[in-house]
């Protein structure tokens, strides 16, 4: 129980350290971003303006990034077929729950993939940071020395507490803890009790962190790796600019008018009274012929207009989203400046695909050798395949590919493999499909070809000619 505590109680400490940040980032993500500046004596108005006002960029760029990471298959070290690891992947649906991995590592920095002993067979599993803390003895370390995972809060004896499940090299137990405060006096259980204990005899903690980046400073938090974190800031000077804005074009941005040469009629207290209603639909009207109306200039939004523009260009410059997906107005625009203008994005999916592909590799290895299957295991030289997702003309592929076959002699299965959207099965069930078609024109071929030519009469040595 020493080490589970232990291992409980750095998880514990880590998890404090980064809790602040851990939800603010998970505020700004659901759009619940600081206030934006307004006067104290600021109208009731005003204060729902700045709520609607408020746009969150922030889904959108990890979203453009997210969207193209979507892993297709592992392939052993002889490349040809799929590694016996992979159907630990479909039978733990990760083509849907991958997205859960990546997006929360682009978010938050890290999240973390626990594999762990089920029924059916390795149970893989993808948590945010929100729920889940892994700890390491070195910064760089190849694995975690422990992790844990909040899983509800319960009494043990009549104390509250929560419950934690923990993961070390040897066993994952589910660890209760009691609230601090609540020790419920001399005679009570003890602060932290064991529930339950599976082991997994794997030498290593079964929890892969999915880094979104190395830190390069022993000073950076985790969330200052994550995409979200260096665009906060942008996202704040961006909401003030658009409260600005929505305040100009509510209270100015309608030509007001004004009267002169008229004496205000008062109430009762001697107070004056306007006759008129500054209202767009409003016409004014005084009997006096002697008072003048006029109006002054609308508010000029332009401004405004540039200084949104200008913000979000600078979000697009620090997440390397391209400008265009961020404000529109593809027009008239070649393919080549379309796909040079992503190569900033490319070059920030490539590194993601990098780093998640050798997680990726561990948890399916981690899976393998829950199952008995030392050799998947033990393959270090097995890798992962990504989706092709960028988007091409399919007639330049077309043409790209065939001429890659017939002229340079690229294998087919190689170019079947680089069609836009072929998955790995869509590969081997092409391959399938070949042969098969190749054994039907093959009996076809002796089917229907013609009965050979008749074989020359053989004539016994010395018999007539008439004779045979």
């Amino acid at each position: 129980m020493a080490d589970s505590q232990s291992v409980l109680s750095a998880v514990m400490a880590q998890r404090d350290s980064e809790w602040n940040d851990l939800r603010r980032v998970d505020r700004y993500m659901r759009g619940q971003h600081a206030p934006s500046y307004m006067p104290k004596k600021s109208q009731r108005e005003y204060a729902e303006l700045v709520q609607r006002a408020v746009t969150n960029w922030l889904p959108l760029v990890v979203g453009t990034v997210g969207q193209r990471l979507y892993v297709e298959g592992y392939r052993d070290a002889e490349g040809q077929e799929s590694s016996p690891a992979w159907p630990h992947w479909s039978r733990n649906d990760m083509a849907s729950r991958q997205s859960l991995a990546h997006r929360a590592s682009l978010t938050y920095g890290v999240s973390y993939v626990a594999v762990e002993p089920g029924d059916a067979g390795p149970s893989i599993r993808p948590y945010s940071p929100l729920v889940m803390t892994g700890v390491a003895e070195e910064p760089d370390a190849e694995w975690l020395s422990g992790a844990g995972r909040y899983l509800r809060a319960d009494s043990h004896n009549g104390i509250l507490g929560k419950v934690w499940r923990v993961y070390d090299e040897t066993a994952i137990r589910d660890v209760w803890v009691a609230d601090a405060g609540d020790d419920g006096g001399e005679d009570s259980a003890p602060e932290i009790a064991e529930l339950s204990t599976v082991t997994h005899n794997l030498g290593v903690v079964p929890v892969v962190p999915f880094r979104n980046q190395w830190a390069d400073s022993p000073f950076a938090s985790v969330v200052e790796q994550g995409e979200v974190w260096p665009l906060i800031s942008t996202q704040d000077a961006l909401n003030d600019t658009k409260v600005s804005l929505a305040v100009a074009q509510t209270a100015a941005a309608h030509r007001q008018k004004w009267a002169a040469g008229m004496t205000l009629p008062e109430d009762i207290d001697g107070n004056p009274i306007n006759p008129f209603k500054s209202h767009p639909g409003e016409l004014w009207v005084a009997a006096d012929e002697s008072v003048r109306f006029g109006e002054f200039g609308a508010t000029d939004l332009t401004g405004y207009l540039k200084s949104v523009e200008m913000h979000i260009q600078h979000l697009s410059a620090v997440s390397q989203v391209p400008p265009a997906m961020l404000l529109g107005g593809m027009v008239n625009i070649s393919a080549e400046a379309l796909a040079a203008s992503e190569n900033g994005l490319r070059a920030r999916v490539a590194e993601r695909q990098a780093l998640f592909g050798e997680a990726w590799g561990k948890v399916l290895r981690l899976a393998a050798g829950l199952s008995g299957d030392k050799v998947s295991a033990e393959a270090t030289d097995a890798v992962i395949l990504w989706r092709d997702t960028e988007a091409r003309s399919l007639a330049q592929t077309v043409d790209a590919l065939g001429k890659g076959v017939t002229m340079l002699g690229i294998p087919q299965r190689a170019a079947w493999e680089m069609w836009p959207g072929a998955t790995a099965a869509d590969v081997e069930r092409w391959v399938r499909m070949r042969d098969e078609q190749a054994a039907l024109d093959t009996v076809a071929d002796l089917m229907f070809q013609g009965p050979g030519p008749a074989a020359a009469p053989v004539m016994s040595e010395g018999a007539p000619v008439g004779d045979h």
